[in-house]
């Protein structure tokens, strides 16, 4: 047995589907989900600028309403966010003279595809910091649908310490001999 309103999931299915939304009535159903009234007030002004927006959110909402996720499995998922993050922030952590920790002795000397990991790697772990930060603000925060909001940010994390490390190891496993 769902434990989410069959009723009210059906009406975000049904306006998901129709290709004529009626934008107010996404704004409606947008903040029976969070009850942010700041939120409300801002897409409420002209919900046609923000039709993306709404859509997206409601999306989500819908897509985590439908899913077979459990809190217990959003849990988790966030814990090994959390644990991504942390090994991601003692990545990014300085080791001196400005110089980053896991940079090569021969770093200069690499050829620039080998580079590019290491480039690319400063850039994923402030993207995982980004999403961690945001994660931990919502699970601050009274929302009342802290799991559709929360799984999304987990997920991403996860996306991106994948990258990372398979970044890393071309990084870490590249020899000049190797051409």
């Amino acid at each position: 047995m769902s434990k989410f309103d069959l009723g009210f999931t059906q009406k975000l299915r049904d306006w998901i589907n129709n290709e004529n939304r009626d934008y107010v009535a996404g704004v409606m159903l947008l903040y029976r989900l969070r009850a942010n009234p700041v939120e409300f007030r801002r897409l409420s002004a002209d919900p046609v600028a923000y039709k993306d927006y709404i859509f997206a959110q409601l999306k989500k909402f819908l897509d985590f309403r439908t899913g077979s996720v459990s809190h217990q499995e959003v849990a988790e998922r966030i814990s090994v966010a959390d644990s991504i993050a942390r090994a991601a922030a003692a990545d990014s952590a300085d080791s001196g003279e400005g110089s980053r920790s896991g940079r090569r002795h021969d770093h200069d000397s690499l050829p620039d595809e080998i580079k590019k990991c290491y480039v690319d790697n400063l850039d994923l772990m402030r993207q995982i910091s980004d999403r961690h930060t945001k994660m931990r603000l919502i699970i601050q925060s009274d929302a009342p649908c802290k799991d559709a909001d929360l799984l999304p940010f987990a997920d991403e994390i996860v996306r991106l310490d994948k990258i990372r490390l398979a970044n890393w190891k071309k990084y870490d496993s590249y020899r000049p001999d190797n051409l």
